[in-house]
């Protein structure tokens, strides 16, 4: 998700599904199975699987940033435009 208002203090519980923008402003982007909301964890049985979760803070209120650039094309503008991130990786496992 690109262009959360710095206003912006939490996402609702229940405002990532299918076809809802999780925050007034926000524009979604498409995930690692291409849906443009939030999928929940779903790790791959038998080991422990790593989600890497990045928030990145832009200089400007808008991103340069669409829903049809491909994912490393994302991640290349945030890296060259940044002014500071923080990283989550929380661990899920299936037994």
């Amino acid at each position: 998700m690109v262009d959360i208002p710095p206003t912006a203090t939490g996402i609702p519980q229940g405002a990532a599904a299918a076809g809802k923008v999780p925050v007034e402003g926000a524009t979604p982007l498409p995930n690692g199975a291409k849906h443009a909301n939030y999928d929940g964890p779903c790790p791959p049985a038998g080991k422990p699987h790593h989600y890497v979760t990045t928030l990145y803070a832009l200089p400007t209120a808008k991103a340069e940033i669409t829903a049809e650039m491909k994912p490393g094309d994302v991640g290349d503008w945030l890296d060259k435009h940044a002014i500071d991130k923080a990283v989550m990786t929380p661990v899920f496992e299936k037994k």
